[in-house]
């Protein structure tokens, strides 16, 4: 049975590697605007799509304001 070293209490450090085994650098402000631009795109059309494939429900009636109900209620007692 293994058993886990307990006795580090340093953070977890992981590289990143290219193909080359190098560490890459990180990406150049615009190659992440162009990917968040493309991803943002992807996840508007998607909603887009979304709303326009959605069920339309009917409306819920609008309940009485709470001023309104004791008026009536006052009203009706007055009948």
């Amino acid at each position: 049975m293994k058993t886990m070293n307990t006795r580090s209490v340093g953070q977890l450090e992981l590289g990143l590697q290219n193909d080359a085994g190098r560490l890459s650098q990180s990406c150049p402000t615009s190659e992440r605007r162009q990917r968040r631009q493309t991803r943002a795109r992807y996840w508007f059309e998607r909603m887009r799509q979304v709303v326009d494939c959605a069920r339309d429900w009917p409306a819920a009636p609008v309940a009485p304001e709470p001023l309104q109900r004791e008026a009536e209620a006052e009203r009706h007692l007055a009948e």
